[in-house]
C-alpha cells in the first residue's frame, strides 16, 4: 500500500474455478461489453466500489480511483518473484516518487 496507489497479486486459476454468482458485481455495465464473470475487471470493480463506499462512509469525500488499472500476466516463479520484490520494496522509493508532496513543484 502506497499513499497513491496500491499494488497486489491476483490469481485466477481456471482449473479448478466455478463461479459463484453471489460475489459477482450487481452493475455489469461496461463501455463495450458485460464483464465476464471471473475476469480480473469482475474482481477489481467490486473491490474499488466497497473502498470507495467504505471512504464515503468515513467522511472521505475527496478519495477518487485513478480510472484504469495495469495489469501483467504472471507466468513464470522468476517474474512472480520480481514483482513481489518489486511490491516489497516500492514503499522505500517513495520518498523520491514524482508525487510524494515534497517533489512536487508549484
Amino acid at each position: 500500500m502506497m499513499p497513491n496507489h496500491l499494488h497486489g497479486i491476483v490469481v485466477i486459476d481456471r482449473s479448478t474455478q466455478k463461479f459463484n454468482t453471489s460475489l459477482q458485481p450487481t452493475d455489469k455495465s461496461n463501455k463495450f461489453a458485460p464483464l465476464k464473470p471471473g475476469s480480473l475487471s469482475a474482481i477489481i470493480q467490486p473491490y474499488k466500489a466497497s473502498v470507495t463506499r467504505w471512504c464515503r462512509k468515513n467522511g472521505d469525500d475527496i478519495f477518487r480511483w485513478q480510472s484504469r488499472f495495469y495489469e501483467h500476466i504472471i507466468r513464470y516463479e522468476r517474474g512472480l518473484e520480481n514483482i513481489r520484490n518489486y511490491i516489497v520494496n516500492n514503499p522505500v522509493k517513495w520518498s523520491e516518487d514524482k508525487h510524494h508532496p515534497m517533489n512536487i513543484k508549484n
